[in-house]
């Protein structure tokens, strides 16, 4: 265990840097407390003196979100957000900041889309499947393998 004396610097640092999050989560809360009242995120966060920013858009997969990073649970609840229910029902903390997050639009795929990315999605597809036949194939390979233990090898090692 290393000195206080020589960990102090970091611990303060981790101690600012937790209650700093912990302070921009309290306000995010009260951010979605008011913006239940308001039924606007633009009217809440301006009577508030903060400003909203827009991520664009994105899709479903992976888990990163533009300007805000990679937090699964609030791509799902986005997703399940519509213009009848626009408010994601919680804040959500990552990396220090907090967010609020309400739907704003949703894209519908084109035909063109597809035909522009056909390509790209069948080639993704096939590595999928070549992957898993390969997990599966070494899967098999291993239920039937025999393994035995050279003790005098493992002990030269040791």
């Amino acid at each position: 265990i290393p000195e206080f004396a020589s960990v102090k610097e970091e611990a303060e640092k981790k101690r600012k840097s937790e209650k700093a999050e912990q302070a921009a989560k309290e306000k995010a809360e009260a951010l979605l407390a008011k913006t239940k009242e308001t039924k606007s995120l633009t009217a809440a966060a301006t009577e508030q003196k903060l400003t909203v920013e827009e991520t664009g858009l994105f899709n479903r997969q992976g888990g990163y979100i533009p300007k805000i990073g990679s937090i699964p649970e609030l791509k799902k609840l986005a997703f399940a957000s519509s213009a009848e229910t626009p408010l994601v029902p919680q804040v959500f903390v990552w990396t220090g900041s907090a967010f609020v997050a309400e739907f704003k639009e949703r894209s519908v795929a084109t035909s063109e889309d597809l035909e522009k990315q056909k390509t790209t999605i069948r080639e993704q597809l096939l590595k999928r499947k070549q992957d898993d036949a390969m997990t599966e194939m070494l899967r098999i390979l291993k239920q039937r393998a025999v393994i035995t233990y050279n003790q005098e090898v493992l002990l030269r090692f040791s």
